[in-house]
């Protein structure tokens, strides 16, 4: 489970909610310019770096496509369009991202009921909660989430323009302090910065295995010695610290 759907269990206020949404199109812009299609964007998969940057992981459903008709991805941030397996482009990712901004802004997807319970219905009318509702929301993010959440693929925002569109959208460009540059170059000063805090934040997200414990399907395998590989605690932080690095 990522950490942004795991910890941010309220909604944002817009700044931060602009901020991770600017993130995850930067992060699409390079995966369409190279025709592939994530397929499965959501909340659960976008992950905080070390420096509080959204990362897009999980590219179990991405297609190296420009046209795709497998019906994929999750229920509550699938285009109607993949819903009903009329195929899909690069727009449905636009429409996911337009499903992560509403929830970040409001703590729900936005075609959920009151029981959180899909409403297929109002899914593929595009009928939503109006966001204006939520204390501190603009009328510039309504008006890009209801071009974003359009059921229509070829009136969708960004189905025109392709992700220079959605960079254009007032919703950005109406805040002065903000610069795609400065986000490409990571400079920036990060709202969830302080996200991560050490080293705890990233191992409880992991199973950790005592020196008593062999994984499924290892069992058999004479080759691996158990203590080996789990109980050697220099060889374990050298890997966590890797990882660190990494993030």
């Amino acid at each position: 489970m990522s950490l942004v759907h795991r910890k941010l269990t309220k909604q944002l206020k817009e700044s931060v909610a602009q901020f991770l949404v600017a993130g995850i199109v930067l992060g699409l812009e390079h995966l369409h310019a190279h025709s592939i299609m994530h397929r499965d964007l959501k909340t659960e998969n976008i992950c905080i770096d070390s420096r509080g940057y959204p990362k897009i992981c999980d590219f179990d459903n991405a297609k190296h496509a420009t046209r795709a008709w497998t019906s994929c991805g999750t229920p509550f941030f699938m285009a109607p369009e993949t819903v009903l397996n009329k195929g899909h482009d690069q727009t449905c990712d636009y429409w996911s991202l337009g499903c992560i901004l509403y929830e970040l802004m409001t703590s729900k997807t936005p075609f959920e009921d009151q029981f959180g319970v899909l409403s297929i219905e109002n899914q593929l009318r595009g009928k939503f909660y109006p966001v204006l509702t939520v204390q501190g929301t603009t009328e510039h993010s309504s008006d890009i989430l209801h071009r974003l959440l359009t059921t229509d693929p070829q009136r969708r925002l960004g189905a025109k323009g392709g992700i220079d569109a959605i960079k254009k959208h007032s919703w950005f460009s109406c805040n002065r302090k903000f610069s795609w540059k400065n986000l490409e170059n990571r400079k920036i000063h990060s709202p969830l910065r302080n996200f991560i805090r050490g080293h705890d934040d990233i191992v409880k997200n992991f199973y950790l295995f005592s020196d008593q414990t062999i994984p499924f399907g290892l069992e058999d395998v004479d080759a691996l010695s158990k203590n080996e590989y789990f109980n050697d605690d220099a060889a374990f932080n050298e890997s966590l610290n890797g990882l660190l690095e990494l993030w």
